[in-house]
């Protein structure tokens, strides 16, 4: 019973169109509540009969009405606050349909490039994913192993990557053995 006249009074302190647009710019979080009570149905309404997706048009509503509490705009009338939601529900739906349609048309296109295009495509993604996964494991590694490591797979020889780093052979095969033995250490333990 209490409950009901506590929210009896908040609806009655928003009855005043003022005091609701003032709540509203301030970022009151009762005057947004009040402003979500108002117009979140009739807004999804509106952007489910464009998009015919409930779902979706939720979710459209949802961005705007967060973009709209992120927005510096300052509202004196009911009239314009109401113009500025549907704008901007609108204009995100827009958004939403031009994303929707890039995801579709990218979606096609894989479908469209046949099993040895996308085997193609996978190949590449996996040996990018593996490619990663070496510079993060070389990055765990001492500076001068990574270094030894690094000439090495640039195809420098052993007695190159010596002369480039200005040490022995014996020193390059060194850090070159504990690098691969702290490596396969690293994969063993994945």
């Amino acid at each position: 019973l209490s409950s009901n006249n506590q929210e009896e009074r908040e609806m009655a302190v928003f009855d005043d169109t003022e005091r609701f647009l003032k709540g509203v710019n301030a970022k009151d979080p009762e005057a947004w509540k009040e402003l979500y009570r108002r117009y979140y149905a009739p807004l999804c309404n509106y952007v489910w009969s464009i998009l015919g997706n409930r779902d979706e048009a939720q979710d459209v509503v949802q961005e705007s009405l967060i973009s709209v509490w992120h927005s510096e705009a300052v509202f004196t009338r009911t009239v314009q606050l109401q113009a500025f939601l549907y704008r901007t529900v609108h204009h995100n739906h827009l958004k939403h349909l031009r994303d929707r349609d890039v995801y579709h048309h990218h979606l096609q296109r894989w479908h469209d490039m046949g099993d040895e295009v996308q085997d193609e495509h996978l190949y590449r993604m996996v040996e990018e994913e593996m490619v990663n996964h070496l510079r993060m494991s070389l990055s765990r590694l001492s500076q001068r192993q990574r270094e030894v490591l690094e000439l090495s797979m640039e195809g420098n020889s052993i007695e190159g990557i010596a002369e480039q780093l200005h040490i022995s052979i014996n020193t390059v095969k060194t850090f070159k053995k504990r690098a691969y033995l702290l490596l396969k250490k690293m994969y063993q333990n994945e």
